[in-house]
């Protein structure tokens, strides 16, 4: 899991410390030849400790370091002691076991007997929290360990494992058949009614405690999908159903469920339904399905965002097929990474905000974690740089280019004709103009405009838009009419067309702006002075980049920008909920007001040389 920025150091050269949640631990193995004389005293059960482990507590790696070194010399005087090294006396030589009595628990009567024991689906339980365990500890990624801590933590679970597997001599080998003895007693059974049944649970046991010991191994070393013993193929912490979770109410896979349905009613744009997809993907993966919403808090909530800064860019097809937690491990090991960029990561951050925004509106969440001015600041504030416009004189070439002028000679007009034209000069969508119905170009006081809305004449909700400020009325520029687009919609509605562009075919998704934008693509290259430097740049979404820049150069004020461009307004106050808006009259003043000096259209225009 991730850790806060300042314990992420690679100062660590001492060995035998760990960090949990960004807390140094001291930990070193008592060998084995020393465990009964219980040099440090004995475990809870009175068995001699096998370990030696505690807390340094600090957060500090170089007092973590310095205390480190202190408890190595501690501990390996200790161990000389009771080794009686230097020699001691033939009268005070150390016993060879524990002088004081071990407390030995009893086992209680009525217990079951083991035929009944249902010992399959017990090892699954077993085994999911096993690996649930190694997910809540930090020993699973995503890992924001630098990579000294990761290779010691890794020398530590390998030791553990060969331990474990009874693979190391020096060390003591767990006691597989006490501990499967108390654990199934735990359970109500009794393992002395059945001792053939017994020993095949015990062997289970043990299985299960080195596979889920073995997968963290090759977690750490980079393979998060490693299984190595078919008896658990499949079964992981995330897959478990069977878990009893340790939160309560609703799981995060129910709230994501949830959400995506309320959205789909909400007739969201099928491209913001699908830009959820990936973001839930990494959610789920990240904290697990069946993880209740009880247990993310804020400081599980800034580990994810951290994890988000580490995501590939482009992932989902620069790594098709890998898991989001494949990926990062992937990437982070290449000379120069790259992930998402700020402005990205906040895109990210406002969609999961979203998401659990859904939960506190259900009553199922009382505090949005990921709402928190913490988890935001945790994002970098640093802006790319800006996104490349186009210059008037790549306008007026794409203007002229014989791929745009052959749509001219379309009868009607088609999109790739008036999309250019309606964005340059209204700002629009690309997907806001695809949809448009005849019956959106409307009439108020003498003034022709287009209605972006959702809804057609009869109330039917018949289109998607981004958001709810996406709603309005937009006074059609004079150069669109000098340019015929009227007539375009008096000819169409003598034909008895529905849409403005009735070429467009709907994709899967709903989408009809897909062919217009590759179009758009294609040829404005040709247009251009040099190659965008960026995916993004100088594409069909450039215009009402263009749109908006016109605003500020012709002193159109925010507001007005807004109303015309169906931009939200991020400090919306309570007053705007009053009114019905700008009147009609009002927002063609300020439309007229768009103009692209220089920009030379005469030749699209059929009765005038008017630019």
């Amino acid at each position: 899991m991730g850790h806060k920025d300042e314990t992420q150091t690679n100062s660590l050269d001492v060995a035998n410390m760990l960090r949990r949640n960004g807390t140094y631990y001291f930990r070193k193995r008592i060998p084995k030849d020393v465990i009964d004389l219980a040099p440090f005293g004995k475990d809870r059960n009175g068995k001699p400790k096998a370990d030696h482990k505690f807390s340094l507590k600090t957060k500090d790696p170089q007092v973590a370091k310095r205390l480190a070194a202190n408890e190595i010399q501690k501990f390996e005087e200790r161990i000389a002691e009771a080794r009686g090294n230097p020699p001691l006396s033939n009268t005070l030589r150390p016993p060879s076991k524990p002088t004081l009595p071990i407390k030995r628990r009893e086992k209680p009567p009525g217990l079951q007997p083991l035929g009944n024991f249902d010992h399959k689906s017990y090892i699954d339980r077993l085994f999911i929290e096993l690996e649930e365990r190694a997910v809540q500890n930090g020993s699973r990624g995503p890992f924001s360990l630098s990579s000294q801590d990761r290779e010691e933590l890794l020398r530590t679970y390998e030791t553990d494992l060969r331990i474990t597997e009874g693979l190391a001599s020096e060390y003591e080998p767990p006691d597989w058949k006490a501990r499967c003895y108390w654990a199934i007693i735990d359970q109500g059974y009794d393992p002395d009614s059945n001792p053939s049944s017994f020993q095949a649970v015990c062997k289970l046991f043990k299985e299960a405690h080195i596979e889920s010991l073995w997968r963290t191994v090759q977690a750490l070393k980079g393979d998060d999908c490693a299984e190595r013993n078919s008896r658990f193929a499949g079964t992981s912490f995330d897959s478990g159903k069977s878990l009893t979770p340790h939160g309560t109410g609703h799981t995060l896979k129910e709230l994501c469920e949830t959400f995506v349905e309320h959205r789909k009613a909400k007739k969201v744009a099928a491209k913001t339904l699908q830009s959820y997809k990936s973001r839930i993907q990494f959610l789920l993966e990240f904290f697990g399905p069946h993880t209740h919403l009880s247990e993310i808090n804020l400081e599980k909530a800034e580990s994810f965002v951290d994890a988000i800064g580490q995501i590939p860019l482009q992932c989902s097809t620069r790594y098709r097929g890998k898991t989001f937690t494949q990926a990062i491990k992937i990437e982070e090991k290449k000379n120069h990474p790259k992930t998402l960029a700020p402005k990205t990561q906040r895109d990210w951050l406002s969609a999961i905000s979203a998401i659990f925004r859904h939960a506190e509106d259900r009553d199922w969440l009382t505090k949005n974690p990921f709402s928190s001015r913490l988890v935001r600041e945790r994002v970098s504030q640093e802006e790319g740089a800006k996104r490349e416009m186009f210059t008037i004189e790549e306008l007026n070439r794409f203007f002229r280019l014989p791929a745009y002028l052959k749509q001219k000679d379309v009868k009607p007009y088609s999109a790739k004709y008036w999309g250019p034209l309606l964005g340059l000069y209204h700002g629009f969508r690309i997907n806001e103009f695809c949809q448009l119905l005849l019956e959106d170009i409307k009439i108020e006081d003498g003034i022709d405009f287009i209605s972006i809305r959702t809804r057609d004449d009869a109330g039917e909700v018949v289109k998607t838009l981004k958001n709810n400020s996406s709603v309005r009325r937009v006074p059609i520029h004079p150069q669109l009419i000098k340019l015929g687009f009227l007539d375009h919609v008096s000819s169409l509605r003598k034909s008895g067309k529905s849409f403005l562009f009735p070429e467009l075919k709907a994709t899967k998704t709903g989408s009809k702006g897909g062919a217009v934008g590759s179009w758009f693509g294609r040829h404005r290259l040709k247009a251009l002075d040099t190659p965008p430097a960026r995916k993004g740049d100088k594409s069909f979404h450039t215009l009402r980049h263009s749109f908006r820049q016109a605003c500020w150069d012709n002193q159109i004020s925010n507001e007005y920008c807004r109303a015309l461009g169906g931009w939200s307004d991020q400090n919306k106050s309570s007053d705007s909920n009053y009114g019905s808006g700008y009147k009609i009259k009002t927002l063609q003043e300020q439309i007229e007001k768009i103009s692209y000096p220089e920009l030379d259209l005469s030749h699209l225009i059929s009765n005038g040389t008017t630019k």
